[in-house]
């Protein structure tokens, strides 16, 4: 898992950080004012493996842990009730991960998928779907 040292200042909703030592998605972002003038940004995301939520308060210009992230394709071989079949379209590895929630009706053989892989644990993303027959 790569990281890269960055200010909170810079944390967008949908980039990766590390929370708690944990690699989280960032959900929402607020810019606020403490008592004494300084801009602080308080950060609210939730973890990638564990789907908790985590959040934090913090001066803008101080330093936080962007996760780098490497989004890799995939083709859905097969879909059942509780995982996801793919195959990754680069090296040929075939790996099944958990059906994300939102996106189910999506989630069809033959669909090309975007994923990361998070401390070893590949996970889809919900954008880059796309029908690989859609254009013939």
């Amino acid at each position: 898992m790569a990281t890269r040292i960055g200010r909170v200042g810079d944390i967008k909703v949908g980039r990766y950080i590390i929370i708690e030592g944990e690699p989280c998605e960032v959900v929402s972002v607020k810019k606020e004012v403490s008592p004494i003038g300084m801009e602080k940004l308080a950060v609210t995301a939730i973890g990638i493996l564990d789907g908790k939520e985590r959040s934090f308060t913090a001066p803008l210009d101080s330093e936080c842990e962007f996760l780098v992230v490497e989004i890799k394709n995939a083709q859905i071989l097969a879909a059942d009730n509780e995982n996801v079949h793919l195959i990754d379209m680069r090296t040929g590895k075939r790996f099944q991960v958990k059906k994300p929630r939102g996106i189910e009706s999506e989630l069809k053989a033959d669909t090309r998928v975007e994923y990361i892989e998070v401390m070893g644990i590949p996970k889809l993303t919900k954008m880059g779907l796309q029908n690989i027959h859609s254009y013939t």
